[in-house]
């Protein structure tokens, strides 16, 4: 069974009461959703819960005074952030009742099962479903099955992969050649390759089951080097590991360095694969591609940690006071895949002055994701040294400060999308570097308003309410899109018609 974690949105309003009522809709159908969980928080406790009716509603009565947040939980339905939403509700005694609605989306599930080159089921596989920024893992059971029941929904299309168990019985030798095999990751509609793939694609709502996944094997190839230390000396009975692109923890493949500093791993399939060593402080790092030939001869040189500083800087309007620098954080990644392996996110704080350091870092690709804005402020610019950075950048000792810059001239966008409904609309810059994408829902009229936007030329596109931000957009989507320039300082209006991703 899949595990998934999703984010609880916070919703709230503004008017005082002793009394919340609420009602829960799906956003596909505007039918009211029973069984939701409904809890109102204050720091870490939950003192009061209700679960929604029949007909999606809920009640709070008789609340003391005070500041609540709330939390929506439901099996099969995702609470999305609505930009604009404020984050607490504020009771007084006396008030009126406060009334709030909270529109889900519903998950969708992806099932079926793994089988090998004969038929025969593959018990605990690994079926991975991933996107840039999303992430679900199934294990298969006994009989090859897999079952993933809360798959969030999104434009931009997922890919769907089986990697062989950890631990298990090797294929068979090659028939003709009589050479060692070994199980491939393979992707959907089983194939070896990724860029050989064909995306899987869900709407809201949408069910993909009964999907049959073949795991397929292949020649498998020895890789083999010497671990040495930053004198270029080897270095003996060294820990390695070789791991498969994506944010998998575990490693597919292990070895340790002999007396002499040398390795091997005698069976490894072709693809791309990250080799890794660790030793006292010391850690080594290498991508290397296994594609129809032994890899040899490899130099992995342990590095010791190393810091990197930087500085936020808060540029601010006559008369404002300079507010508390955002933190800042460090993912690491490879070909925009963040690795949950290791040291793989880690942040700063930075001091009054906007000055941070991050230490004991290892070399390797990162990316650089500001804090979010304070009021009035937008991000502006991430640079390393004189150097923007636009996506990934390599770290080392000796890299350059980075600084990350915020500005307070933005400007405003409004406008009226017709038919909105329970649509939002999405704002997008022309050129990089995209340091931000910003979302806005429409009111009860169809207005919407985004404020402190980065100056420049963007996109901007109203879809219904259930299409969740698909992390890049396509030409196909941009053609659909209106565009506008905003000003520093200046508003900017565009009126939308509502248009569908798909």
């Amino acid at each position: 069974m899949a595990n998934f974690v999703s984010i609880l949105i916070l919703s709230a309003a503004s008017l005082a009461a002793q009394t919340v009522e609420g009602v829960v809709t799906n956003v596909m159908t505007s039918a009211g959703i029973p069984g939701v969980k409904v809890a109102l928080s204050q720091g870490d406790k939950t003192p009061y819960s209700a679960t929604t009716d029949s007909d999606g509603r809920f009640l709070f009565q008789d609340l003391p005074s005070g500041a609540y947040s709330v939390r929506y939980s439901s099996n099969g339905y995702f609470s999305p952030a609505l930009p604009g939403e404020r984050a607490l509700v504020q009771i007084r005694a006396g008030g009126l009742t406060v009334h709030i609605e909270r529109r889900m989306i519903p998950l969708s599930r992806i099932a079926g099962r793994v089988i090998d080159s004969s038929g025969d089921p593959v018990p605990k596989a690994r079926v991975e479903l991933t996107t840039a920024s999303a992430f679900w893992e199934a294990e298969t059971d006994a009989k090859g099955n897999f079952d993933m029941p809360s798959v969030m929904p999104a434009a931009l299309p997922y890919t769907l992969a089986v990697a062989p168990p950890l631990s298990g019985k090797p294929p068979a030798p090659d028939p003709d050649t009589h050479q060692p095999r070994a199980w491939l990751r393979t992707f959907y509609p089983n194939v070896a390759f990724q860029d050989q793939a064909i995306p899987v694609a869900l709407r809201a709502g949408d069910d993909l089951v009964g999907l049959e996944l073949k795991l397929l094997a292949a020649p498998a190839h020895a890789v083999r080097g010497v671990v040495i230390n930053p004198a270029g000396d080897s270095v003996a009975k060294v820990p390695l590991a070789l791991w498969e692109p994506g944010p998998r923890r575990n490693a597919s493949l292990h070895a340790t360095s002999d007396s002499d500093g040398a390795f091997e791993f005698p069976s490894v399939p072709d693809g791309d694969w990250r080799l890794s060593a660790e030793s006292d402080a010391a850690i080594a790092e290498q991508w290397i591609a296994v594609k129809g030939r032994d890899v040899g001869a490899l130099n992995l040189r342990l590095t010791p940690p190393f810091t990197v500083t930087g500085r936020v800087i808060l540029e601010t309007r006559q008369g404002m006071s300079p507010p508390i620098p955002p933190q800042v954080t460090l993912i690491k990644q490879h070909g925009g895949q963040i690795l949950l392996q290791g040291q793989s996110i880690v942040g700063a704080n930075p001091a009054p002055d906007g000055r941070f350091r991050f230490e004991a870092l290892y070399p390797g690709t990162y990316r650089v994701i500001p804090g979010p804005p304070p009021p009035l402020f937008y991000v502006d610019s991430i640079r390393a040294g004189d150097i923007p950075l636009l996506e990934e950048v390599e770290l080392s000792a000796g890299s350059p400060d980075l600084t990350l810059v915020y500005k307070s001239d933005g400007g405003t966008v409004r406008g009226v999308v017709e038919k909105c409904g329970t649509g939002q609309v999405w704002l997008v810059a022309l050129q990089a570097p995209r340091l931000r994408n910003y979302f806005a829902a429409c009111d009860a009229a169809g207005r919407f308003e985004f404020t402190t936007v980065r100056p420049g030329d963007y996109h901007a596109i109203a879809v219904p309410g259930y299409e969740l931000w698909p992390g890049n957009i396509d030409a196909a989507i941009l053609q659909r899109a209106a565009t506008l320039t905003v000003r520093p300082a200046e508003t900017s209006r565009v009126d939308l018609t509502l248009s569908t991703l798909r």
